[in-house]
């Protein structure tokens, strides 16, 4: 179930993570959100949390989602490839973060997404993050932040379950590969593309 937010004052259960925070970065590529603070969104998304909003399983016992309406300017940070925009698909070899292997990866340039109608909270454990040699002072800590057309999730992009089966050294999770899972990523992808 999506909910609205509010700005009441809560306790600290999510916190976002320094990978979190490239959503509001205005070069990032996929969902970026700019018309409000770190801070500013982490007390929301507390404030929705505190009120009852439930925190839904995600594809590892570590992981949860929250999905929430979308009271920001993000816009979905997928598009459909279709004929008239495959000519501004754009591929490269990426890291998200200097430590990480870079892999093949696929974007938009110069392709306006419409606005997200939801978002996607996506968050790890405490002890994942641990795990991962991130400490937070909080139950959960927000590692991505996707903007959805529904109310619910997008496959995990195929080169992110490659990664996260590399283990943790290598960027990833440590969750071994499902290849259902990952036949479904490969149809979604094969479909979709991220925008910059």
């Amino acid at each position: 179930m999506c909910v609205e937010t509010n700005t009441k004052e809560s306790a600290v259960i999510v916190t976002l993570t320094d990978f979190a925070g490239r959503h509001f970065n205005p070069q990032n590529r996929g969902t970026k959100i700019t018309n409000y603070t770190p801070q500013e969104f982490e007390a929301l998304i507390n404030a929705a949390v505190a009120a009852g909003a439930e925190l839904k399983d995600g594809n590892s016992p570590f992981v949860k989602h929250l999905f929430v309406k979308n009271f920001t300017n993000a816009n979905q940070g997928v598009v459909e490839i279709t004929d008239e925009n495959r000519g501004q698909l754009q591929s490269g070899y990426e890291a998200r973060r200097p430590e990480e292997l870079k892999v093949l990866t696929r974007w938009f340039e110069g392709v306006q997404a419409p606005k997200a109608a939801y978002l996607d909270v996506v968050m790890y454990t405490r002890e994942q993050l641990s795990k991962e040699g991130v400490e937070i002072g909080a139950d959960f800590g927000v590692v991505a932040i996707l903007g959805e057309p529904v109310c619910a999730e997008s496959p995990q992009n195929p080169t992110a379950l490659l990664r996260n089966a590399l283990g943790i050294a290598e960027g990833g999770n440590g969750k071994p590969l499902d290849t259902k899972e990952y036949a479904r990523a490969v149809d979604f992808w094969s479909k979709y593309a991220l925008v910059k």
